[in-house]
């Protein structure tokens, strides 16, 4: 791994790895920019964002870098107009998909490293899903919660 690498270089490795296959073929607009439901034109949907979150460090020692770790939500707005289609149906595809590409790029360590910029990238946390089934309008979605370790 280089270090130190740049917020924006593990971000934007984040971001291309949820842009691949399988997430591609199921989400219509990727994003980086945050938006609420309502700011997301229905023709748009779904689509994924990628919201960056607060950052920790901490002290390892004198004269030692710090210990970084980084977080990301990965958000998703879907909406599902045919009320005889449960709105789960719609998004539990979606979420093992972002689970695939999220899986590993260092087969030695089984770990996620966005091309050996980061010690680590996973899913950590709860993940928040709605499946729109009692919005009138039939907006769902889901927040998963990205855990990133940066040397």
């Amino acid at each position: 791994m280089t270090s130190p690498v740049t917020r924006e270089q593990v971000f934007q490795a984040l971001f291309a790895v949820v842009q691949a296959a399988p997430v591609a073929t199921l989400i219509k607009t990727f994003t980086r920019r945050f938006a609420l439901p309502d700011q997301v034109l229905p023709g748009a949907m779904p689509q994924l964002m990628v919201w960056e979150q607060p950052e920790r460090s901490e002290f390892t020692g004198p004269a030692m870098p710090p210990k970084r770790a980084w977080t990301a939500m990965i958000v998703v707005y879907f909406q599902n107009t045919n009320p005889a289609v449960a709105g789960a149906t719609i998004i539990n595809p979606i979420i093992d998909a972002i689970e695939t590409a999220l899986r590993y790029d260092d087969p030695a360590t089984n770990k996620l490293t966005l091309g050996r910029l980061v010690t680590y990238c996973r899913i950590e946390g709860q993940t928040i899903k709605e499946t729109g089934d009692t919005d009138a309008r039939g907006i769902g979605g889901a927040v998963i919660p990205i855990r990133i370790l940066v040397p």
